[in-house]
């Protein structure tokens, strides 16, 4: 449990803290002001600009340190996500950690939050899958191979594979339709953004010939 003054206003803020590998993750599990959006990304907009000055003080000394990286729970995107996260550290919010992630799931198998098998996580710059393995460990879906489009119109093939950090391995593909599933999900995400970057060029050009005009 943790306080600090925030917008003149007392708060109280209680956390759990892991670490993987000696890299650390501080789990926020109540008392942070709600975030306003309908996504995981807005949500993080509204985080960095409302409660930047609180984030700093969840993760900074004195009460953490330059390396802590603290993740907060949000609603998810999608009903098949458990949960959605948004990461965190002194600088400021971040749009994905692989050892908070790996932090976030101990953690919520420590509580009784999760269980043996495979989940996903909704970021901010997208859908995270892992795995919390029967013998402890926890596994982490990643792009293991990027095929650019060989045609207009196309986007990025992705090539999925799920990776054990404690050995470095990646782990065999005894289901690969659970990963050609995340592979589909994160070309979807993929291109929802490519098409959201467009939309943005075309507004800034716009708005430079209206300018000129």
């Amino acid at each position: 449990m943790m306080t600090s003054q925030a917008h003149e206003e007392l708060v109280r803020i209680a956390v759990i803290d892991s670490h993987t590998g000696g890299m650390p993750t501080r789990v926020v599990t109540a008392g942070f002001p709600e975030l306003h959006g309908g996504t995981v990304a807005a949500r993080r907009a509204d985080l960095q600009r409302r409660f930047a000055r609180l984030t700093r003080a969840v993760v900074a000394p004195p009460r953490g340190h330059e390396a802590l990286v603290g993740a907060l729970l949000v609603p998810p995107d999608s009903a098949d996500a458990h949960t959605g996260v948004v990461f965190f550290d002194q600088s400021g919010v971040i749009g994905m950690c692989g050892h908070g992630a790996i932090g976030l799931a101990h953690t919520l198998r420590a509580h009784g939050r999760i269980g043996a098998g495979r989940h996903r996580l909704d970021t901010p710059v997208g859908a995270v899958a892992i795995e919390c393995l029967a013998d402890g460990r926890v596994a982490v879906a990643y792009v293991a191979e990027r095929t650019p489009p060989s045609a207009p119109g196309e986007i990025w093939a992705l090539t999925m594979r799920w990776h054990d950090p404690a050995t470095g391995a990646d782990l065999p593909d005894y289901d690969q339709s659970q990963v050609d599933v995340q592979a589909q999900r994160a070309r979807a995400d993929m291109a929802e953004r490519e098409a959201q970057a467009a939309q943005r060029r075309i507004a800034e050009l716009e708005e430079r010939l209206q300018l000129r005009r």
